[in-house]
């Protein structure tokens, strides 16, 4: 894919481009995870994500690497995580929100994979040409 695909948009506000996307999937990912291990997730990750989906022309391999690096490290949690855990009430958010690791869990895989079904989508209106000249 070109490296322009990556940051185009055919409706700018209200489709987002597939690099926000991949950059969000990485960094929701981590902070969900650590929610779900009580770790401390970091004022400087935590502001990351409302800034996630900006358009703002990435390296493209870059937004790339830093995904795959987190979901690497996310995976590697998963693989080790002790099940007996699952019912430990954490605290999520700036807010506290006290909910199960399991429910935690549960939401970084739904997320991500409702987000990659939003990257299908872009990179089919990529190749459409829809709203592009080709």
């Amino acid at each position: 894919m070109p490296a322009e695909a990556w940051w185009w948009t055919p409706a700018p506000g209200s489709i987002n481009p597939i690099a926000g996307l991949v950059r969000h999937i990485g960094g929701s990912s981590t902070r969900l995870w650590l929610y779900a291990t009580g770790e401390d997730v970091g004022e400087e990750l935590r502001a990351q994500g409302p800034l996630e989906m900006a358009i703002d022309h990435a390296d493209p391999e870059g937004v790339l690497q830093l995904c795959l690096e987190r979901l690497r490290v996310v995976g590697e949690g998963l693989k080790a995580y002790d099940l007996n855990d699952l019912e430990v009430v954490r605290h999520v958010g700036r807010k506290q929100v006290p909910v199960r690791s399991v429910l935690i869990i549960q939401h970084l895989l739904e997320h991500g994979h409702a987000h990659a079904g939003q990257i299908i989508v872009g990179r089919k209106l990529w190749d459409s040409g829809l709203g592009r000249p080709i």
